[in-house]
């Protein structure tokens, strides 16, 4: 299995016989594989990853992560696969990080406190 890619069971696989191999909207699929808990935990964090890059927006003004973020979000309401690993997801974190990191070595010592 790959890592954040759910796989259809085998029982389902063997019950549906070819038919409909898969769920074709990723935020169904997630909540059909893990469970309204880890679907929560999912939705839980996107909301404060995309928090996170508004506020860095807000500060840096590079919101070039937040809009590649609420794509992805968007996107995934008709993507037959919901994966994390695509490397546009992985390039607006970092790029979240690295914009984050500089704002807070730029300010004076007595404001980073």
């Amino acid at each position: 299995m790959v890592w954040c890619r759910p796989e259809t069971r085998a029982d389902v696989a063997r019950m549906l016989i070819g038919v409909a191999p898969l769920i074709h909207v990723g935020y169904l699929s997630y909540l059909y594989y893990y469970g309204i808990f880890g679907s929560l935990l999912l939705f839980i964090s996107l909301f404060f990853l995309v928090k996170f890059a508004w506020d860095v927006g807000k500060k840096t003004a590079y919101w070039g992560s937040l809009y590649g973020l609420l794509t992805f979000c968007f996107a995934n309401m008709t993507f037959v696969y919901f994966t994390f690993s695509e490397m546009g997801m992985v390039l607006a974190v970092i790029y979240l990080k690295y914009f984050n990191d500089k704002q807070k070595s730029e300010l004076p010592e007595s404001q980073s406190e």
